[in-house]
């Protein structure tokens, strides 16, 4: 993938024989069923910067292949940050007709001029463009630090919607007469009052920041939507479903009338919301200090992103109730700090499926019970 990246971008497929390309199809459905995050985790481990990405299933001759595409990175060279297996620290792969391997001294020079090259020409276009516009109506978006400033005012914008910026960017969104919502929430740097919500789509992140905050949104179906364009099966979903209020076989055919981008989240989505897809319970030993602190209505404070994951894991071995339901939220509120701190993309993926246990056991039954 790192050599693709370094390169023109390129395909992984799972489901042919190597050697003769023979569509032999997947043999089960681990390739489906694996979550992408985890996946996200292990690569960012061992390179970077960080890979464009996309995972899907097509069908061809009756039979599924798996496809991992990986995008041209406009930050080459991507390179590898620790040995382990194949990937030795401080090495560039890049790929070869055939064949992937370290890169050869005169590619990697080539590399490195184009995107000297691109830069200063960004550069030259951008200042140009300042200049026409004018330094007063011009803005500067910093997509890093997620902050726009216009005339001489700086603006905050979420994760989310920074993040929906980058896409764009990056040209993942390829159909040009498309129309786009952009949805996050924007704040003065600085500033003391309260924040603007831009109305619109939503991502992962904002479905598990709202979870964790019970904020009751006024755009529920949204949230529950956003299930069929996802990869992410374990997400809060409940509570979004007791908000839209209505039963869950209305809710289902609702559903099952809406274009749906990847079909098999909307398999899973059915089977959670049918109650025959569960979050399980975990074994937790008497020493570990959640079930301890929560057994005394006491939030978890977590200080690095080891504790935090720790904790997570460890949250579906916890009867929750109402009578510790303060402090459980209040130990995903501090988890999710954490990630806001250091962005650890394995913590984010633990604290959303410690995030649905807790969504399945508070409120599961009470959407049971919608329309009786």
């Amino acid at each position: 993938m790192a050599a693709f990246a370094n390169n023109r971008g390129g395909y992984l497929v799972f489901g042919v024989k190597d050697g003769t390309g023979e569509v032999v199809g997947l043999s089960s459905d681990k390739f489906i069923e694996y979550d992408a995050a985890r996946l996200s985790a292990r690569i960012h481990d061992v390179v970077q910067p960080e890979l464009d990405w996309d995972k899907s299933v097509i069908e061809i001759c009756g039979k599924r292949l798996g496809l991992i595409y990986v995008a041209e990175s406009r930050l080459k060279p991507i390179v590898g940050i620790k040995d382990s297996g194949s990937i030795e620290d401080g090495a560039v792969y890049f790929r070869y007709p055939g064949e992937t391997r370290r890169i050869r001294h005169v590619d990697l020079m080539n590399l490195i001029m184009k995107r000297e090259q691109r830069l200063s020409a960004t550069i030259s276009d951008q200042v140009a463009r300042i200049a026409q516009v004018g330094p007063y109506d011009a803005a500067i978006l910093d997509t890093s630090a997620g902050e726009l400033e216009v005339s001489g005012t700086t603006f905050l914008l979420a994760r989310p919607l920074r993040d929906q910026i980058n896409r764009l960017a990056r040209g993942e969104y390829k159909d040009k007469d498309q129309d786009f919502e952009l949805a996050g929430t924007i704040g003065v740097k600085g500033g003391t009052g309260a924040q603007t919500v831009i109305k619109g789509s939503v991502s992962d992140y904002d479905i598990l920041r709202d979870f964790i905050d019970r904020v009751d949104v006024a755009n529920p179906f949204d949230y529950i939507r956003h299930f069929l364009d996802t990869q992410t099966v374990w997400l809060p979903l409940f509570r979004f479903v007791l908000l839209y209020g209505k039963p869950i076989p209305q809710l289902v055919t609702e559903l099952e009338k809406l274009p749906k981008l990847k079909p098999t989240s909307w398999t899973k989505l059915r089977l959670r919301l049918e109650g025959k897809r569960d979050r399980k319970r975990t074994y937790a030993s008497p020493s570990q200090p959640l079930p301890n602190a929560l057994a005394k209505g006491e939030a978890l404070t977590l200080a690095t992103d080891q504790d935090a994951i720790d904790a997570m894991r460890t949250m579906s071995s916890v009867e929750i109730s109402t009578k510790n339901e303060a402090a459980v939220f209040q130990t995903l509120a501090n988890a999710l700090a954490v990630f806001d701190a250091n962005r650890n993309v394995t913590l984010f993926a633990e604290i959303r499926y410690a995030a649905s246990f807790v969504d399945q056991e508070l409120y599961r039954e009470a959407c049971n019970n919608l329309g009786d």
